[in-house]
C-alpha cells in the first residue's frame, strides 16, 4: 500500500521556471490541466503560474483521497481537505477579481446606486475587520464630521473598495501600524485612509493602482493576486 504524507504530495508537484516565464511541472502529474493559462497568463505570467500550481495541487489531493489504494487517517483526510479548500478559494478569488476589474475597466458593469450613509458603511467595515481574529489587536481609528453623510453609490462595490484599501495598509505594514479611517462632508464628501507605516517609495507611487503590481515592501508571506488596489481604483473611478 502506498502512503504519502502532505509533504510528499507537495514535492510531487514541485515546479521550475524556464526562461523566466514558463512553468514546467515535474512528477506524476506532468500533463496536468492548464485551462487557466490562457485566461490569466495573457494578463500576467507570474499570476498564471500560481493559479496553475494551486489548481494542480487541488487535483492531486482530490485524486489521492478518492483512490481506493490509499488508506488515510481522519487527521490526514482533514489536512488534505484543508489544502484543497485553501487552494480552491485562492483560484476562485483570483478569477473573480480579474473578472471584476475587467468588467469595470470595460464599463460592462452597471452600478447599483442608492443613498448610502458613509458613516454607517465605514464604521461597519472597520468593525468587521477588527472582528477578524487575525487583526483583532490592530490599531484602527474611525472619525467622522457628522453622523449622517449620504452618498449615491453602489454599496457593495464601495464596501469592496474601502475594505481593500484598509487591508492593504494592514498587510503591508508591521503589526504596530496605526490606521485612521475618516469621512467628512464639506463641498464634497472626503474619505481618507491613512497610516503611519513604512510608506511607499516615491518611484512606486504611480504604479500602486496597476494590475498585479506589488511594491518592494511586500513580504513573501503575502501571496495575494495583486489586484486589490486596482479593483479599489476602478470602483472609485466608476463612481
Amino acid at each position: 500500500m502506498k502512503h504519502y504524507t502532505p509533504a510528499d504530495m507537495i514535492q510531487m508537484y514541485k515546479y521550475q521556471e524556464v526562461n523566466g516565464d514558463t512553468t514546467v511541472f515535474v512528477g506524476e502529474k506532468a500533463s496536468a490541466d492548464r485551462r487557466y493559462s490562457y485566461f490569466i497568463g495573457m494578463e500576467n505570467p507570474n499570476l498564471s503560474r500560481y493559479v496553475i500550481f494551486y489548481d494542480n495541487q487541488v487535483i492531486l489531493h482530490s485524486e489521492m483521497l478518492r483512490d481506493p489504494d490509499y488508506h488515510f487517517t481522519l487527521d490526514e483526510i482533514r489536512e488534505y481537505a484543508a489544502i484543497i479548500e485553501k487552494k480552491s478559494v485562492y483560484i476562485k478569488e483570483v478569477i473573480e477579481d480579474l473578472n471584476l476589474t475587467t468588467r469595470l475597466r470595460n464599463k460592462e458593469l452597471s452600478l447599483q446606486r442608492k443613498t448610502v450613509n458613509m458613516v454607517t458603511l465605514l464604521r461597519s467595515i472597520v468593525i468587521d475587520i477588527l472582528n477578524d481574529p487575525k487583526y483583532a489587536n490592530r490599531h484602527i481609528e474611525f472619525a467622522f464630521s457628522e453622523e449622517y453623510i449620504p452618498v449615491e453609490a453602489d454599496e457593495i462595490l464601495m464596501w469592496r473598495a474601502i475594505n481593500n484599501l484598509i487591508y492593504n495598509a494592514l498587510v503591508h505594514n508591521d503589526d504596530g501600524v496605526k490606521i485612521t479611517v475618516s469621512v467628512e462632508k464639506k463641498e464634497r464628501v472626503r474619505i481618507t485612509i491613512a497610516d503611519d507605516g513604512k510608506g511607499i517609495k516615491k518611484e512606486e507611487l504611480n504604479r500602486i493602482f496597476d494590475r498585479y503590481y506589488r511594491g518592494t515592501n511586500t513580504g513573501d508571506a503575502h501571496k495575494g493576486s495583486g489586484l486589490g488596489m486596482a479593483i479599489a481604483h476602478d470602483i472609485i473611478k466608476a463612481h
